[in-house]
C-alpha cells in the first residue's frame, strides 16, 4: 500500500538528513541548516558559473535549508496520516521521527526575511510553529488514546 512507501520515504528521508548533517560543514553557518548561508552559497556558485567562460559546468548544488516549507510539510502530513480513519503507527512515527530531526537540525536558524519587534531576526521555525504544533497535539493525542 501507498502508506508503506511513504513510511519508508520517510524514514530514507531522515537518514538522509543525518547524513548530510555527519558530512556537512559543521557549525551554525552550515548552508544545508542555515538559510542564510546557503542562499549566500548558491549566490556565490551562480555568480561563479556566470563568470567562467564555460557555461556547461555543473548545476548549483542545492541545500537542505532552500526546501525546508517542503521538508516540514511532508513530515506533518505524514505524522498525522490516517486510513480510513485508523491510525498507521508505524507511517505516523517514522514522520514524527523526520519532524523531530527537522527541529533538531533547523531549531537554532534564522529566518532571513522577517524581523520580530525588536529588530532581530526570528527563527525560521517560527512560520511554521502552528503546523508543528499541531503535529504535536495529534501524536500526543494518539499516544493518550493507545495508552
Amino acid at each position: 500500500p501507498r502508506w508503506q512507501v511513504k513510511a519508508i520515504a520517510a524514514k530514507i528521508a531522515s537518514i538522509a538528513l543525518t547524513a548530510i548533517s555527519n558530512i556537512g560543514e559543521s557549525g551554525a553557518a552550515a548552508p544545508d541548516f542555515d538559510l542564510i548561508a546557503a542562499r549566500a552559497a548558491l549566490t556565490k556558485e551562480c555568480q561563479d558559473a556566470n563568470a567562467s567562460s564555460a557555461n556547461l559546468g555543473p548545476a548549483p548544488r542545492s541545500y537542505a535549508a532552500l526546501h525546508l516549507e517542503q521538508l516540514i510539510a511532508a513530515a506533518c502530513s505524514t505524522s498525522i496520516a490516517t486510513l480510513n480513519q485508523a491510525e498507521l503507527p508505524m507511517l505516523q512515527n517514522a514522520g514524527l521521527r523526520f519532524l523531530i530531526l527537522l527541529v533538531k537540525h533547523f531549531g537554532d536558524a534564522l529566518d532571513p526575511d522577517s524581523l520580530s519587534a525588536g529588530g532581530a531576526k526570528e527563527a525560521i521555525l517560527a512560520q511554521f510553529s502552528s503546523q508543528i504544533t499541531s503535529t504535536v497535539k495529534h501524536a500526543l493525542t494518539v499516544s493518550d488514546e493507545e495508552g
